[in-house]
């Protein structure tokens, strides 16, 4: 294999190049950013399994968004407070992706009121058909809601807020829902009707939105965040490995190599027709990141190599022969490792193995392969080879820093050599609880 790779390393670099270029057209035309609400949940679990058979049935259960209006001045029966509501109501109605007919709140006619008689069964809308506003419509109104038995449900308890209940179709008659489009349509809702107040004061109306499209409409919304994290994490990777090797060439070709993995995994993605959902969007970085450590290990290697005096065609195939077996080894281990998730019987998350497998079975070809044929060509600065090998030689034998840790360890070791042992394994569960700790309060 080091033969083959390395007696065609222009061959290898062409190749490489035009699988980047078409799978990066391919990830920018094809890959798209999408959720879907039954791939969050088991499926073959005979509870979802019974709610999927009779989901005709049971529309306001699934996929659904709560919208809770709330009068911060005043109660519901307040006139402005329900003339805004109904407002609302008739926009989330008419948003695209609702299921109009399953719609729930104050104004909605399949809200009704029930009572029993000597007559036999009285009903009606729970809103008055005649309401208008005046005080015998409201009176008419509180009593309607005291009989439907809506307080803790559609109204809240202290009779401040009342909630609109917007089942969603996951798939109307041409497309899928649009969950960007519709959060938008609720933030330009909630911009509408709260209004802007005077510093130290709040609006009159307070809109608050929860459901599974709320959350995935701001996940994605925040993938401007995700990209700048991405960007920030790339930079403080390449400043750490400019700093271990003085060497700006390495450093460029080490991130260059792990992004071209990024590019890919990403295009391979689309290809195979699957898109990226707000969890699977992490796995960009977690390929990058194994990238940037295993080329870093092969840079390492060359700049040794190098630094004692051999070529650099000649310390990269000495790398590549010393450290591929390795690298292979422990990329397999990973993709397995990410594989076994698809036992998880759900389908975001084998979607994620799926993805985090593909993005790991790429380093082998980009990392350990594309990134020593480019060290092959560009190599590394003299002094930073030297710099390398006499830090190494350094460590070894204890001096600078590395002179306090083996002192100290020698010093433990001849010492306390029982003693130290069990330090450590007292330490252990007590560092255990403090990082636990550290993370629940975060």
């Amino acid at each position: 294999l080091e033969r083959l790779v390395f007696n065609n390393r222009r061959a290898v670099i062409v190749v490489c190049a035009l699988l980047t270029v078409l799978l990066g057209a391919v990830a920018v035309m094809k890959l798209s950013l999408g959720a879907s609400f039954e791939k969050m949940i088991p499926q073959s679990h005979p509870y979802i399994q019974n709610y999927l058979e009779h989901r005709t049935d049971l529309r306001a259960l699934g996929n659904s968004l709560r919208i809770v209006v709330e009068n911060t001045q005043g109660d519901i029966y307040d006139p402005k407070y329900l003339n805004t509501l109904k407002q609302i109501n008739d926009e989330l109605f008419l948003t695209p992706g609702v299921d109009r007919a399953w719609v729930k709140s104050l104004w909605a006619p399949g809200v009704r009121w029930t009572e029993v008689t000597e007559e036999g069964f009285r009903g009606g809308p729970v809103m008055p058909d005649n309401y208008d506003g005046s005080p015998k419509s409201t009176e008419q109104l509180r009593a309607n809601i005291a009989r439907s038995g809506l307080v803790g449900n559609l109204v809240g308890n202290n009779f401040k807020s009342s909630m609109i209940v917007v089942p969603l179709l996951d798939q109307t008659s041409d497309q899928r829902i649009d969950y960007r489009a519709l959060s938008d349509s609720i933030e330009a809702i909630r911009a509408k009707y709260e209004g802007a107040s005077k510093a130290g004061e709040q609006p009159a109306i307070r809109i608050h939105a929860i459901g599974f499209a709320k959350l995935v409409g701001d996940l994605i919304d925040g993938l401007f965040q995700v990209a700048l994290y991405f960007g920030v994490a790339a930079l403080i990777a390449a400043i750490i490995i400019y700093f271990y090797t003085r060497c700006i060439r390495s450093t460029a070709l080490v991130i260059a190599c792990s992004l071209v993995a990024v590019v890919w995994q990403l295009g391979l993605v689309a290809a195979f027709g699957f898109e990226l959902d707000p969890y699977s969007i992490l796995v960009p970085f977690l390929v990058f990141a194994i990238g940037v450590s295993h080329g870093a290990q092969k840079m390492n290697g060359i700049m040794q190599d190098i630094g004692r005096g051999a070529h650099r065609l000649v310390a990269a195939r000495l790398t590549f022969r010393r450290l591929f077996l390795a690298g292979l080894t422990a990329l397999l281990a990973d993709a397995v490792g990410f594989a076994v998730l698809m036992v998880i019987d759900i389908p975001v998350i084998k979607d994620l193995a799926l993805t985090a497998s593909i993005g790991v079975a790429v380093l082998i070809l980009t990392n350990l392969i594309l990134l020593p044929v480019l060290l092959s060509y560009v190599g590394v600065s003299t002094a930073a080879a030297k710099r390398s090998l006499r830090a190494d030689s350094d460590a070894m034998r204890g001096k600078g820093f590395n002179k306090i840790w083996l002192w100290l360890a020698r010093f433990v070791e001849r010492r306390f050599p029982v003693g130290a042992i069990v330090v450590a394994t007292a330490l252990a569960p007590i560092g255990f609880v403090v990082s636990l700790k550290l993370k629940i309060g975060d």
